[in-house]
C-alpha cells in the first residue's frame, strides 16, 4: 500500500504521458477527498512559465556553462544577462497592479509583446547552442533540457493549437506566470487513469454528481 497525495499522484500521471513513472504500477487507487481530483488534474494539466522560473533556468545554465568551459565565460555571462534582461521585459508588459490571476486573450498578446517574446526565444537557443560547443556532463545536458522544455512551455502558451484551452496572467508579489490550462480534463483523467488502473474509486463526504 503506497499513500501519497493528490499532488504526487497525478505528477506521476503527467510523467507517465512523457513515458516515464514516479509511483510504482498498481491495480487499485483510491482518491479520498475526491471532490478536489479536477481542480489538480486541471493544474497538472496545464503549461505555465514565470519570471522566476526563466531566472532560475537560465542561472543555473550558467553556472553549468561556466563550470564546463575553460574559455568564453564572459560570452556565456552576456548570454545569460541578456535572456535575464529579455524576459524582464517580456513579462514587465503583464505585470498588473494587484496580485491574483486574469484571463489572457488574444488582444492582450500586442505586437510588442510578441516580439520581445521572440527576441527571448532567440537568447534561450542561443544558450542552448553554447551547451552543444562544451562536453556533455551530466550538468550541461540537464541544463539543456530544462530550456529546451522551457522553450517549448513559451510556445505552447503563446502559440497555442488547442482551442479547448483558456489563457491566464497571474500576478505574485516576486514573479509573473503566463499559462495555458485545459478547460475540459474528463479525457485525460479516462485515459490517464479510469483506463490505465483496474480499479479506481473515488470517495468524498462533499462529492456531488450533476450538482447533487
Amino acid at each position: 500500500i503506497v499513500i501519497v497525495n493528490h499532488h504526487l499522484y497525478f505528477a506521476d500521471r503527467a510523467t507517465r504521458l512523457r513515458g516515464g513513472s514516479i509511483l510504482p504500477a498498481h491495480d487499485v487507487a483510491i482518491f479520498d477527498e475526491a471532490h478536489a481530483v479536477e481542480e489538480i488534474a486541471i493544474e497538472f494539466f496545464s503549461t505555465a512559465v514565470s519570471s522566476a522560473r526563466v531566472g532560475r533556468i537560465v542561472d543555473d545554465s550558467l553556472s553549468a556553462l561556466q563550470k564546463a568551459q575553460n574559455t568564453g565565460k564572459a560570452h556565456s555571462a552576456k548570454l545569460a544577462n541578456s535572456a535575464k534582461e529579455l524576459a524582464f521585459s517580456f513579462f514587465s508588459g503583464f505585470r498588473g497592479n494587484s496580485e491574483g490571476r486574469a484571463r489572457l486573450t488574444p488582444a492582450d498578446l500586442s505586437s510588442q509583446s510578441r516580439d520581445h517574446y521572440h527576441r527571448l526565444d532567440s537568447a534561450l537557443e542561443a544558450l542552448v547552442f553554447s551547451m552543444e560547443l562544451v562536453d556533455k556532463e551530466p550538468l550541461i545536458e540537464s541544463a539543456s533540457e530544462r530550456l529546451k522544455t522551457l522553450r517549448s512551455d513559451f510556445d505552447k502558451v503563446l502559440n497555442p493549437s488547442n482551442a479547448k484551452t483558456v489563457h491566464w496572467v497571474e500576478n505574485r508579489s516576486r514573479s509573473v506566470l503566463i499559462g495555458a490550462s485545459p478547460i475540459d480534463v474528463r479525457d485525460r483523467l479516462r485515459d490517464g487513469i479510469l483506463f490505465s488502473v483496474p480499479s479506481v474509486i473515488f470517495t468524498s463526504a462533499t462529492l456531488s454528481i450533476d450538482g447533487d
